[in-house]
């Protein structure tokens, strides 16, 4: 199994759909979250959004991201963007339905009030939903970007040979300073490119600095 693959599934963004961006490529963008975002949005219960955030967490735990690899993503395609803020909305969340259910029964009145909690008391929640929908809207423009960042990725680790998880666990993973040169490779590529950098600024997606 090559470290694309294994990373790819590892920090796979929540609430998206599996196909993702550039599905005829297989790259380590995905991991790095370019544009895999909000496509074929579904509802799932809180208690299912909890599970996949800890499901998430332990993948990036185990393959040690280094700290600079979500540079160049934009916000929604952070695995770990407001995750804990969810988790810990969605246990409060749990406690006051389960206060609300404590005679047996959810009436109305108490179907109004868990509406207006999630409406009102759930800020991370909501902006988790204001960013799929901006990928929404703006999803041809993040496809475009997303196959740019993809293809320097790609080039970039060939450059270096990272090809499988022993290639990554050695120059990435396990190297002192998470392997500023591959950084680099990649800052330089997406700098060189004008529309690169014009979808950039389009998308309101921050330019890393050197």
């Amino acid at each position: 199994m090559t470290v694309i693959n294994s990373l790819n599934a590892a920090v796979r963004p929540q609430h998206v759909s599996p196909n993702g961006l550039a599905p005829k490529e297989t790259s380590i963008v995905s991991a790095i979250g370019s544009t895999t975002a909000a496509s074929d949005t579904v509802t799932i219960s809180l208690d299912g959004q909890r599970k996949s955030d800890a499901i998430t967490k332990i993948g990036v735990e185990q393959y040690a991201l280094p700290s600079w690899f979500m540079e160049f993503s934009p916000a929604f395609s952070n695995v770990s963007n407001g995750a804990d803020a969810r988790m810990e909305e969605a246990k409060q969340y749990t406690a006051f339905h389960e206060k609300l259910a404590a005679d047996g029964e959810i009436s109305t009145k108490d179907l109004e009030a868990l509406k207006s909690y999630v409406d009102t008391m759930m800020p991370a929640n909501t902006q988790r939903k204001q960013l799929e929908a901006d990928y929404n809207q703006n999803r041809a423009l993040y496809n475009e970007y997303g196959s740019i960042h993809n293809r320097y990725v790609n080039e970039a680790l060939a450059e270096q040979g990272i090809v499988t998880q022993e290639d990554w666990n050695q120059k990435v993973k396990n190297a002192p300073s998470e392997n500023q040169e591959l950084r680099l490779s990649i800052m330089g590529k997406m700098f060189s490119n004008p529309r690169a950098m014009e979808l950039m600024n389009i998308l309101g997606i921050q330019k890393p600095a050197a």
